[in-house]
């Protein structure tokens, strides 16, 4: 690859070390170190896609295999089969501590946390409020030089509280927006309106 840095030269990258293969199962590996469990769909989902369905089974398979993983029904609320760390296994029914936290939609626990988000609250993704380890309450939330402008929240009084917190730690003042998805009864015309692309004629 040619690469460019901060003082403007450009240079030719390193040979890679590693077969492209084992370079993008130790990618996988370190994201599932990152956060301890998986299922196959929840890991193509937070990968965004970019490996295929059956390169991420080939690569659970694998560390199963080294004993890095263990499979099995590990969550209350899922049918899926899940992947732990062997590691982990022994730490996974202990209580979680206590933490209440504010994730932003860029936050890459949030993006781990979508799948039980969206089954909890039926929202996407969003800003998540968290209280107990305990998903309290989520939003779409937009980012402003003063000020946080905030559609479609759900959640209690509690969340609300806890992202009202959140903000004034960061010198920001909290005002809710009307959702304008909420505006069109007909779908077609909101996807119209919003989503597909304008035609300049």
């Amino acid at each position: 690859f040619v690469l460019h840095d901060a003082e403007n030269r450009y240079y030719l990258s390193a040979a890679a070390g590693t077969d492209r293969m084992d370079a993008r199962k130790e990618v996988m590996k370190g994201i599932i170190h990152q956060f301890g469990i998986f299922s196959a769909e929840h890991l193509s989902l937070y990968t965004k896609g970019e490996f295929r369905m059956g390169e991420i089974r080939r690569v659970l398979r694998e560390l199963e295999d080294e004993g890095t993983l263990v499979k099995g029904f590990l969550l209350e609320d899922s049918e899926r089969l899940h992947w732990v760390l062997g590691a982990d296994l022994d730490r996974l029914f202990r209580p979680p501590g206590k933490m209440d936290v504010v994730l932003t939609s860029e936050d890459r626990l949030a993006w781990y946390l979508l799948p039980r988000t969206q089954r909890k609250l039926g929202i996407g993704s969003s800003w998540v409020m968290i209280h107990d380890c305990d998903i309290i309450g989520a939003a779409r939330v937009q980012r402003r030089k003063d000020e946080f402008p905030v559609k479609g929240f759900i959640g209690s009084q509690d969340a609300w509280n806890l992202l009202k917190a959140h903000a004034i730690q960061l010198g920001k003042r909290l005002r809710k927006v009307e959702d304008d998805a909420g505006k069109y009864e007909d779908h077609e015309e909101w996807y119209e309106r919003y989503l597909r692309p304008t035609t300049v004629k």
